[in-house]
Formats: structure tokens, sequence, C-alpha cells
């Protein structure tokens, strides 16, 4: 992969983490919708990431 992709992975990781976290904290004080809500973010974006990952790397990088 070239390095600009692997740049645009670090930030989608970046921002998964985030809406992880973010998660966690609004559950931690009580807003478990809000709470809810981030974590089904984080886990779009993670699966988001998973589809970009298939559609740009080449046959040939596939092991």
């Amino acid at each position: 992969m070239s390095p600009r992709v692997k740049v645009g992975f670090f930030f989608i990781s970046l921002l998964s983490m985030a809406c992880f976290a973010a998660g966690a904290l609004l559950m931690a004080v009580n807003r478990w919708a809000d709470g809810g809500l981030m974590l089904l973010v984080a886990i779009c974006v993670i699966g988001s990431g998973f589809v970009i990952k298939k559609r740009v790397m080449q046959p040939a990088d596939r092991p």
C-alpha cells in the first residue's frame, strides 16, 4: 500500500478509537443512548475501513 493510504487508515483507526472512548465516557456518566450511538458509529467506521481496504488493495498485494 502507498504511504498515503497507510496514513488514511491511521486516521480511520484514530477516529474509531475516539468514538469507542467517547461511548465509554458517555455511558460512565449515565448517558446510555448517546454512548450506544457512539459505539454504533465506531463499529460503522471500522466496517467502512475494512470495505475501503478491500477496494484499495490490489490483487498482487494480497497474500
